[in-house]
């Protein structure tokens, strides 16, 4: 579980909690990273909204394109339901097609080398162990020796990260929550600061009018 995950959750910040899960399928169409964490939000009283018919849902695959994803995101941040998140799972999975196969390489790449790992670790571990006479000792001395000529000159092999796009993705998804947060901050304060100004203008203008009238009143009264 992501660690911001719990964190939002156990202390019921519904609207950081919800941020997290507007961009998640973006960074990973499987969901298989976000499981764990939507499960767990779940849990969390006015996570999850009753759903709204808002964009109508469509079951055909072939209407599943980039405007439609787009609507459903809106959608999503005006009203959270389950249904309609279920439902973006599945279309994420067909919008980001080329990104979900990328890390579904990615990720049985990874698993297949941890196999090989696992499995040498573990042949390794059971072949007994054979006492080195001097004459053995020697020739793995001359082995040594020779394996170090030969590999002189020759840098590591650097080894793969092959979640680093993941993580990516991951830290990129961050930045858009935290920006598109600031945005609708900013956006409330601006809100509330007009209807400020708009309840003064209208008092303004009470005032204005009653003292017209109550000057238009002293001039009738003084005829």
């Amino acid at each position: 579980m992501h660690n911001n995950v719990k964190k939002y959750a156990d202390s019921n910040d519904i609207t950081s909690l919800r941020y997290v899960f507007y961009d998640c399928l973006d960074a990973d169409p499987s969901f298989d990273k976000y499981m764990e964490d939507y499960e767990y939000a779940c849990k969390v009283s006015g996570f999850l909204e009753d759903h709204i018919d808002l964009t109508p849902f469509s079951n055909n695959k072939s209407e599943w394109n980039e405007d439609y994803w787009l609507s459903l995101k809106k959608d999503l941040k005006n009203n959270f339901s389950d249904k309609r998140f279920s439902h973006m799972k599945d279309v994420a999975r067909v919008v980001h097609a080329d990104r979900l196969k990328r890390i579904e390489d990615e990720r049985a790449k990874k698993n297949s080398e941890e196999e090989k790992k696992n499995h040498f670790s573990q042949k390794a571990e059971s072949k007994p162990q054979e006492i080195d006479t001097p004459l053995q000792q020697k020739n793995v001395t001359n082995k040594s020796d020779n394996n170090k000529t030969l590999t002189s000159g020759q840098r590591p092999a650097q080894k793969i990260d092959n979640s680093a796009y993941e993580r990516q993705r991951e830290k990129e998804a961050q930045e858009r929550i935290k920006k598109q947060h600031e945005i609708e901050e900013a956006n409330r304060i601006a809100s509330e600061e007009r209807a400020r100004e708009e309840k003064l203008k209208k008092f303004i203008g009470i005032v204005a009018i009653i003292v017209v009238v109550i000057v238009g009143l002293i001039i009738l009264m003084n005829r």
